[in-house]
């Protein structure tokens, strides 16, 4: 088990480490363009956040960061607030990391077994950590697509890094 914890934790922390690169390297103009069907400060935020919430065992055990807006985490709705802050989304990036940290540090084999934390999925949770996984890394390919739209080299591929 502690084997496969750690994988977990090396790959959610590449993942993890790449968005931050992204956040980091979008140029200002860039921040509030819609190139990939939201604003690259939504699509960001949206993405740290579903790291960050299905991380949780329990969907009761997860609180949403204090400046949550409900509509910034759906990419179909326009924003419904000014862009947050590059800063803000990098200080809850972190804060989500050692979240998941400690989670995954946590996990047990029924752990994985267990029943999806969200009644929208219905895969065991070992299975919906790598389905979040895919998302987040989905999102990071979003990203670096409007990077280079706007004439940015984006993150280098990452193989494993700590969370």
């Amino acid at each position: 088990m502690d084997v496969l914890r750690t994988m977990l934790a090396k790959e959610f922390g590449a993942t993890a480490e790449m968005l931050r690169e992204s956040i980091e390297l979008c140029p200002e103009q860039a921040w509030t363009k819609d190139l990939g069907g939201a604003p690259f400060w939504k699509q960001a935020y949206h993405t740290i956040f579903y790291l960050d919430f299905y991380m949780h065992k329990r969907e009761a055990d997860f609180a949403p960061p204090l400046f949550h807006r409900k509509d910034d985490i759906d990419l179909g709705k326009a924003p419904s607030g000014e862009p947050y802050a590059k800063a803000t989304l990098l200080a809850y990036l972190q804060e989500a990391r050692a979240r998941a940290k400690r989670l995954l540090g946590e996990l047990t084999e029924a752990d994985l077994t267990a029943p999806s934390p969200v009644p929208w999925y219905t895969t065991p949770r070992g299975e919906f950590l790598l389905n979040n996984l895919r998302h987040a890394q989905h999102h990071v390919g979003q990203l670096n697509m409007i990077l280079r739209a706007h004439g940015v080299k984006p993150p280098r591929w990452r193989g494993a890094s700590e969370l």
